[in-house]
């Protein structure tokens, strides 16, 4: 059993990392200034995208779809949430300590203390603030590994999960994306105000002193 992650920061199998961004071409390939670019509209994209939308950072997300959503989209959409409102109402008795157990036992090398703020926080962090945006839970079903049901079923499956995402992006003036192009170079510099090479779709990122996310 693989251990689910934190939507704000991580989401699943997605890799995120930060580097330093000055600047960046726009649509219309005049400069512009941006604090942050995501690469990737899947569902790690689309919640690092939102987040830093809420706290009023200039986000451009650049995807080398036409859609939103990615993988997820096309997924069941089940999340391994611990402690919920949704398990109580099915009458699931769980508890961080039986997660932490139970991931600990069944995990796949599982990092202790990864293992400890995931189990503490997985209500917070990925239930509540997936209500928040509107999602829907329909159940919370078993799967191995897990003593008790813990998979929280989506309604709308996968889609159901990353479309609320992508309207709160929709919500904030400051988050754009760019879709039909993907990044092919990531360089990094020290100096401030290199932008973006960009040509019919590819995108190559020169960029210092602010973020620059992958969630592909």
């Amino acid at each position: 059993m693989r251990m689910p992650v934190q939507p704000q920061c991580y989401w699943l199998s997605s890799m995120l990392f930060a580097a330093w961004v000055c600047s960046a071409n726009g649509f219309s390939r005049a400069q512009e200034e941006l604090d942050a670019i995501v690469v990737g509209a899947g569902i790690a994209g689309l919640s690092a995208a939102s987040e830093m939308g809420a706290a009023g950072l200039r986000v451009t997300v650049i995807d080398i779809a036409s859609v939103f959503g990615g993988h997820a989209a096309m997924s069941q959409g089940g999340l391994a949430i611990v402690d919920t409102p949704q398990q109580r109402a099915q009458g699931i008795e769980d508890s961080p300590e039986l997660a932490k157990r139970d991931f600990r036992t069944w995990g796949d090398d599982p990092d202790g203390a990864w293992v400890d703020y995931y189990c503490d926080h997985s209500r917070r962090d990925i239930y509540d603030w997936l209500v928040g945006l509107g999602v829907k839970f329909e159940s919370a079903l078993p799967a191995p590994g897990n003593s008790v049901d813990r998979t929280h079923q989506p309604i709308g499956r996968g889609l159901g999960l990353v479309t609320p995402i992508y309207r709160k992006c929709l919500d904030h003036p400051n988050v754009r994306f760019l879709w039909n192009t993907r990044a092919v170079k990531l360089i990094v510099r020290q100096q401030n105000y290199h932008p973006i090479e960009q040509n019919t779709i590819d995108w190559i990122i020169v960029c210092s002193h602010k973020p620059v996310i992958s969630a592909m």
